[in-house]
């Protein structure tokens, strides 16, 4: 047989890629956000359950995930806080299960004072991932956070389905 007509069943180039689930759990930062974009692929769910850390690298991962498109979700038993929710809202389609917890703060400076400057950065970057700042605004605030669920993430459009 001619080697050009030899093909191998399901080693094509035209065999639809399958997305895949991928995990980012825990902090936000350099080592953890460098290991989960190694994994992702463009069209992948990313599930994630974070308490936040480094804005820097929320945002360098955020970036990532629109760009990729890629999926993200939180799980039944998950909660996104401060910079885990930048990577969450990064995600193309955005979901969220029945359960799951979302927090927001403002930023904090080291002597514990409101930052403005980060905190309106923070806002902005929330707001261009289509999230409604006025009716987030409006929630109530415990402890300097705002906590909701998935239902009220929707109706600030932190959730997409």
């Amino acid at each position: 047989m001619d080697a050009q007509a030899q093909t191998i069943p399901g080693d094509s180039v035209l065999s639809p890629q399958t997305s895949k689930t991928v995990y980012f759990d825990g902090p936000v930062d350099k080592a953890n956000v460098d290991w989960t974009m190694q994994r992702l692929s463009p069209g992948d769910t990313l599930i994630v359950n974070s308490r936040g850390g480094d804005a820097r690298e929320a945002q360098r991962f955020a970036q990532f995930i629109n760009k990729n498109n890629i999926n993200t979700h939180v799980n039944s038993t998950g909660q996104v806080q401060s910079a885990g929710a930048l990577i969450y809202a990064a995600g193309k389609k955005r979901t969220a299960g029945k359960n799951a917890q979302f927090h927001f703060h403002m930023a904090r400076n080291l002597d514990g004072s409101e930052n403005f400057e980060a905190t309106t950065w923070y806002l902005d970057q929330l707001r261009g991932r289509g999230v409604d700042l006025e009716k987030l605004r409006k929630l109530p605030v415990l402890e300097n956070t705002i906590t909701i669920d998935p239902i009220l993430a929707r109706s600030i459009g932190l959730t997409t389905e």
